[in-house]
C-alpha cells in the first residue's frame, strides 16, 4: 500500500503501458506544526550521507528515519531512483 510504502521511504507505482516499475525514493517532507489557522513550517531532508536532518530555522537537528513521516507531513519530495544521479548536462 501506499502508506507501508512511506514508512520504507519508497514508493513503486505499476504502469498499464509495458513500461518497466520505477521506484521513488522520498528525500524531503515539509512539515506543518500547529493549528490550521496559524502554525510554524520546517523541513526534513536525506542528505548525500543517507542522513535526515530537521531544518527549523536557524536550528539543524539529525534525526531518526522512522521520524520524517509523521502526522505533521504536508508535503512529500520524491525522485525517480533512476535519474537521482543524473547530472544536468545528461539530460
Amino acid at each position: 500500500t501506499a502508506a507501508d510504502a512511506i514508512g520504507h521511504n519508497s514508493l513503486r507505482l505499476n504502469e498499464d503501458d509495458g513500461r518497466s516499475e520505477m521506484l521513488y525514493d522520498l528525500y524531503g517532507v515539509v512539515h506543518h506544526q500547529g493549528a490550521l489557522s496559524g502554525g510554524h513550517y520546517v523541513a526534513s531532508l536525506k542528505s548525500d550521507d543517507g542522513q535526515w536532518r530537521l531544518f527549523n530555522d536557524a536550528q539543524i537537528y539529525e534525526i531518526h528515519s522512522r521520524d520524517v513521516v509523521d502526522s505533521s507531513a504536508y508535503i512529500l519530495f520524491y525522485i525517480r531512483r533512476d535519474v537521482k544521479n543524473l547530472r544536468s548536462e545528461d539530460l
